[in-house]
């Protein structure tokens, strides 16, 4: 038999006839729907949301609050992600980070006015506002990192909860109570 005649089989034909028994993609997290730990739905991706006062209480993504001219880890905001994702998750932990662009921005605009606008922005594991009267709202920047190697625990300091979600529940832990959280929600969930 060639090769070309070997790749057309259907997999329940090759299956049986491989050296080694492939594992399981359901895991004892799954079916103790444990969502503190990246050994779980194997077939999807996962998706980290934090809660506790680094994220004012409610769930978020990670995130960094920058201060005008302040950047984590210096230089670029791609920088700053990194240097936050090791904070959050640890030294051991390796990410790769795709893009030296964010992959959305969110523009949060103070209901009270220009007069309102806060003193610092936060980012989804990295951001870039400034604090100051000529600064109109908070500028949120995503940026995306992928799991390498490493155990999934945070380790940062303010987080009191933490779960890797699927995209299909991170919509359970998102605030959508208020048409701005609505919208935040929804946008988060068009970026995964």
């Amino acid at each position: 038999m060639g090769q070309a005649n070997e790749l057309d089989r259907p997999d329940d034909e090759v299956l049986p006839e491989l050296p080694f028994k492939l594992a399981p993609r359901v895991t004892k997290a799954d079916r103790l729907n444990d969502r503190t730990t990246l050994n779980r739905a194997l077939s999807e991706r996962l998706f980290l949301l934090v809660k506790g006062p680094v994220t004012g209480g409610r769930w978020d993504v990670p995130m960094a609050v920058l201060e005008e001219g302040v950047k984590e880890g210096g230089g670029s905001m791609r920088r700053t992600h990194e240097a936050t994702v090791g904070r959050f998750l640890g030294e051991k932990f390796e990410a790769y980070v795709p893009s030296n662009a964010p992959v959305g921005m969110h523009w949060k605009v103070p209901a009270g006015g220009a007069a309102a606008a806060g003193a610092a922005a936060a980012g989804a594991a990295a951001a870039g506002a400034a604090a100051g009267g000529d600064v109109y709202g908070e500028k949120v920047f995503f940026y995306r990192a992928q799991h390498l190697k490493g155990r999934g625990r945070v380790v940062e300091e303010g987080v009191e909860e933490f779960v890797w979600a699927t995209r299909e529940e991170v919509g359970e832990y998102l605030p959508q109570e208020t048409g701005e959280e609505k919208e935040y929600a929804q946008l988060v969930m068009d970026l995964l």
